[in-house]
């Protein structure tokens, strides 16, 4: 065996034995910051809620920090509750989670399951349920196998269910106005039958908040035909009302305990909220470091400089009402900055580098109330500076790069006035009544090439290009494309992209030749804002349409940061398992390897390698990791968890590399190999 050593370092050390992910067509893929929407279930085995996303990725929240864990096959969660006696996490699709690995809980044929809460107290699964379609029932699960309860009676069908410890029973929320009914394993009981309004079961959750020994009831309330959501909380004196931020969706909220207050987390539309969690009566926002989703119109401002790290994002809306000004840093990971002037708050402001000043400049867009904005700012890297140019255009303009040097300014809306064409020269704006007689306002789009250092402009059928002097017709664009849409330099293919926003077909230019391309996933509302990530040779989005229900952000990329699991593992009953901790990327000093040993303080070791086989070990237990050139020893912790620190050091040619992982556990008792139990192999793609 080989002894421990650092990681990093043996990763570049046998980089010529490395193994590399077979090429893929460039798609766009998700970048999660943090744990932003699924189902949350508090672990108080281990003091974590757990959160399975709907891009298959589960995380762990610690009360302040989340953590992604790769390797989990998501078999589609809906609903979910954790059962303290086996340790599971057990979901409404019937399948249960042990932390390590899946398994079925075979619900019968005919079962309609609908809330689902665990009773501590009688050790078991309830669900209220419909046979074929009959007679409201309860459905109980042992973690064994299923019974059906047919009550006396029965509140109906619907509602939402939770375990009330200081009841020391289950207990539902149902109707409008909402009644509470409690479960003793063979009839329902009333406990309040004169609640808030609600306008149906489905816009509010009960949770039970252990700080407070509360029941809380979060959704909304139905006030003169209008959703409001609302927050309520019962004990022995009734029902309190707890103010809410007007702010929160109806769009099913989900609150768990997090050891500190109630997570509110589950719906899509939480993304542009950002996160809160309920502390006694007072709603706290999180906060988190990453910029909400905002709206695609009006939109906010993205930009970046060949020659700088980092894209610069600010501003944006919530709606054509609700203007933002937040100013945020992207060089792989969100850094929010705090300058001391900011603009006002603004969507659709143009934004671009000017390397005459080596700052951004921003100009326009619209404020409150669609109103048109006509200032100037620009951005020197901590602070922004509002400029008093002489000439301000009074249009609204897009911007871009100029060739020369300073920023094109071309109009947005309409065209063939002497105000069409306008220069920053870093302290003025000068017009310059240039733009050839077609240009199309609106229906153009402009993009500046730092490989040709032209400024590439594109509309139906036609093409232009500005070198700072003079503009050419460069030729016509393919007759089977027409409309333009966003367009944007690829800093992989050192080529400018155009869409078209009738056929949302690609095309890339590379000075000479049209080149139709194929981005896997892209859609005719796929990026909101685009800019290239220069540093990392690739395009990020922002608020990228496939991926807004988990991500803020997504990247171009043929390597997608990944872990998939391999072969299969070994021991009498569960296997123990691998999971990532954090996301497989270059420039990751944090990233690390959680082993789930299902043995409290138990010894392990991981194998690290590059090459796969398949050496039979004896008893059908397998060796998946050929000639391992690594080989840590670790220990579990009283929850059976043990990590390994696998820092990736900042080497962008990393990406590809595929890392493969395999454990063995020291645990007698559930071993068929020599006191050993091994879990699978787990191949990890460093990627975007």
């Amino acid at each position: 065996m080989v002894s421990p050593m650092k990681t990093a370092a043996f990763l570049l050390a046998i980089l010529s034995g490395a193994t590399f992910a077979s090429a893929q067509t460039a798609a766009f893929a998700a970048v999660p910051t943090e744990m932003l929407v699924g189902m949350p279930v508090y672990d108080p085995h281990r003091n974590v809620t757990v959160l399975f996303s709907p891009n298959g990725t589960l995380w762990e929240w610690d009360g302040s920090h989340s953590r992604a864990r790769l390797g989990v096959a998501d078999p589609g969660i809906g609903d979910a509750v954790y059962d303290p006696i086996h340790r599971e996490i057990l979901t409404s699709g019937g399948s249960a989670w042990n932390g390590v690995s899946w398994r079925s809980t075979l619900i019968p044929s005919g079962w309609s399951l609908g809330a689902m809460a665990y009773d501590v107290a009688r050790q078991r699964l309830v669900r209220t349920c419909a046979i074929n379609g009959i007679a409201p029932s309860i459905a109980e699960f042992d973690g064994q196998q299923w019974t059906r309860i047919t009550p006396p009676a029965s509140p109906g069908i619907g509602g939402s269910l939770v375990y009330d410890p200081t009841r020391n029973s289950c207990v539902l929320a149902i109707g409008n106005p909402i009644s509470l009914w409690t479960w003793d394993g063979s009839a329902w009981s009333l406990l309040s039958g004169n609640g808030p309004a609600a306008p149906t079961s489905n816009s509010f959750r009960v949770s039970f908040d252990p700080a407070t020994t509360r029941l809380i009831v979060h959704g909304g309330s139905n006030t003169n035909n209008v959703w409001v959501p609302a927050t309520w909380a019962f004990d022995a004196s009734g029902w309190t009302m707890i103010p809410t931020p007007a702010t929160f969706s109806s769009n099913g909220p989900n609150l768990a305990w997090d050891g500190i207050g109630m997570l509110r987390m589950g719906a899509t539309t939480l993304l542009s909220e950002g996160v809160w969690r309920l502390e006694g009566s007072v709603w706290r926002q999180l906060p988190f470091d990453y910029p909400t989703l905002r709206s695609a119109s009006p939109a906010p401002a993205m930009a970046s400089a060949p020659t700088r790290p980092g894209l610069l994002l600010f501003g944006g809306s919530t709606s054509y009402t609700t203007q933002l000004n937040d100013t945020w840093i992207f060089d792989g990971a969100w850094t929010r900055q705090t300058p001391q002037h900011s603009p006002s708050p603004r969507g659709n402001a143009a934004l671009a580098w000017s390397p005459t000043s080596q700052e951004f400049v921003l100009f326009g867009g619209q404020g409150p109330q669609s109103t048109a904005l006509f200032d100037t700012w620009t951005w020197n890297g901590t602070d922004w500076t509002q400029q008093s140019p002489a000439t301000p255009p009074g249009v609204a303009l897009q911007l871009v790069t100029d060739p020369l040097g300073g920023v094109l300014g071309l109009r947005r809306y309409s065209a063939n006035t002497t105000n069409d064409q306008w220069l920053w020269n870093g302290t003025n704006w000068i017009n310059q009544p240039s733009l050839p007689a077609s240009y199309g306002g609106a229906s153009w789009t402009a993009v500046h090439d730092p490989h040709r250092n032209r400024v590439v402009v594109g509309a139906e059928y036609q093409h232009w290009e500005w070198d700072g002097i003079a503009w050419t017709q460069i030729g016509m664009i393919p007759n089977t494309w027409t409309g333009t849409g966003p367009a944007v330099f690829r800093p992989d293919t050192q080529r400018v992209m155009f869409r078209s926003s009738f056929t949302n077909s690609l095309l890339e230019w590379d000075g000479t030749t049209w080149t139709t391309v194929t981005i896997g996933n892209w859609s005719t509302t796929t990026p909101a804002t685009l800019a290239p990530d220069y540093p990392r040779n690739r395009l990020v989005s922002f608020q990228h349409g496939t991926f807004a229900a988990t991500a803020t952000h997504a990247v171009l990329t043929t390597t997608p940061a990944s872990a998939q699991r391999f072969g299969y593992g070994c021991a009498l009953g569960p296997s123990p398992g691998l999971l990532t901790d954090g996301r497989p990327i270059a420039d990751e000093p944090d990233f690390g390897i959680q082993v789930s040993t299902l043995a409290a303080n138990a010894p392990c070791l991981v194998t690290l390698g590059f090459l796969s086989q398949g050496q039979q070990l004896g008893s059908g237990c397998v060796a998946w990791i050929l000639q391992p050139p690594a080989v840590h020893f670790l220990t579990a912790d009283a929850t059976g968890h043990a990590r390994l620190p696998v820092p990736i050091p900042a080497d962008l040619s990393l990406r590809g590399i595929n890392l493969l992982a395999q454990a063995a556990v020291f645990d007698p008792p559930r071993s068929l190999f020599g006191g050993l139990t091994f879990t699978d192999g787990l191949r990890i793609t460093i990627g975007d």
